[in-house]
């Protein structure tokens, strides 16, 4: 028999939810996507309500924050920053992303993280303008919408882009940005 650990139902939480969408996280379909039992399930967690508070943690840091740690010890500078932070967004699974924005569309915890995250990303988009540019604090944060605005656009604007297409485009609108603090 399979064993998983409880990262590994995270994992396989994220790609179901990318595949199927918020009714891919059943229990029955977890572990028919997992090839395991509900008994390993409802060994890592209670019920169903602890798996998506949990899975909805794990997507905030794996999406987020641990992003934001790599991109900072990336250098000092904003631009090498940036350019950390627009390598490793173009490998994440936008239909991830798609999907727990339609998930928070239905569910307050959802709703809650999503706008924990969208905030999170927002502020450290508009630091990273503030130190590179020398914006304004909202001159920052207008930047930074816009860019968010690129992040989550594109992928659904352009399917059949690939991570190569996202990166060039990123890099495109990082020396867009860059350009801003030029005289």
């Amino acid at each position: 028999m399979t064993r998983i650990s409880r990262e590994d139902w995270l994992e396989t939480g994220l790609a179901q939810l990318g595949r199927e969408g918020p009714a891919g996280l059943r229990i029955s379909r977890l572990c028919k996507r997992a090839g395991v039992t509900r008994g390993s399930f409802y060994h890592h967690f209670a019920d169903q309500k602890v798996y998506s508070e949990t899975l909805l943690e794990h997507w905030e840091h794996s999406h987020t924050l641990a992003l934001i740690d790599a991109a900072d010890a990336a250098g000092e500078g904003a631009l090498e920053r940036r350019h950390r932070l627009s390598a490793l967004t173009s490998k994440l699974d936008m239909r991830v992303e798609a999907e727990i924005r339609r998930w928070a569309a239905s569910d307050d915890q959802a709703r809650v993280v999503l706008a924990r995250v969208d905030n999170r990303r927002l502020d450290y988009l508009a630091e990273l303008n503030r130190m590179e540019n020398g914006m304004d604090t909202q001159a920052a944060r207008d930047l930074a919408a816009i860019e968010y605005a690129v992040f989550l656009a594109y992928p659904g604007l352009f399917p059949k882009s690939g991570e190569a297409d996202f990166r060039r485009v990123g890099r495109l609108l990082d020396r867009l940005i860059t350009g801003l603090s030029q005289p």
